[in-house]
């Protein structure tokens, strides 16, 4: 019998993502970008990676070039979030290849950069191995102007201020990698800053 009832109250869970999800439906196809990457990002926290990943499959095969629109953006924005926790993976090869990747291909990136500096926020940093602070860090050095905005500098600014100021007071230690990192990230935001 309990079984039952866990079973049924997962259903009922699925069955309340899924019409959270369809609601949002009408808000992809805005023309408004921010609308449409904020809506993209409640289905992917609504939905389960393959369920994300099946509706934007989907959406991506689409006649509808403003639906298929959305499926691409979905799409990448799953690819981006792996890349970006792939960079923390136990295995050195999985980070170096994320880290990689990222350079290669979402160094122009809003998206990637954004999560990128998520990770290194006070909130996150903690989970972070060393070098997986150390491969955010050298990602978001070897990222383009095209990938930043003035809030993602001003964030990454405070991070690396934060980091800075807990290394210096002994809360939370950072070794000689980490520093290198960060100072040319300071001179990276710096350049970054000055083309704005």
């Amino acid at each position: 019998m309990k079984e039952r009832q866990v079973s049924l109250d997962e259903e009922r869970s699925r069955l309340a993502r899924y019409a959270f999800v369809q609601n949002l439906f009408d808000e992809l196809l805005t023309k408004d970008e921010g609308k449409k990457n904020l809506n993209i990002n409640l289905i992917t926290l609504a939905l389960n990676n393959d369920e994300a990943k099946q509706l934007f499959s989907g959406f991506a095969t689409s006649e509808n070039k403003d639906v298929e629109n959305v499926g691409s953006i979905g799409l990448s924005s799953i690819e981006i979030q792996r890349l970006v926790k792939g960079m923390n993976d136990s295995i050195k090869n999985n980070r170096l290849a994320s880290v990689q990747t990222l350079i290669n291909e979402y160094q122009n990136s809003t998206a990637a950069v954004n999560e990128a500096i998520k990770m290194i926020e006070p909130n996150k940093r903690n989970a972070l191995s060393a070098s997986g602070r150390i491969n955010v860090l050298v990602f978001l050095q070897n990222t383009n102007f095209e990938g930043w905005n003035e809030n993602l500098v001003r964030r990454a600014r405070e991070v690396t201020i934060k980091m800075q100021n807990q290394h210096e007071k002994g809360v939370a230690r950072v070794g000689p990698q980490t520093e290198e990192a960060l100072n040319k990230l300071r001179k990276h935001l710096i350049n970054i800053e000055s083309q704005f």
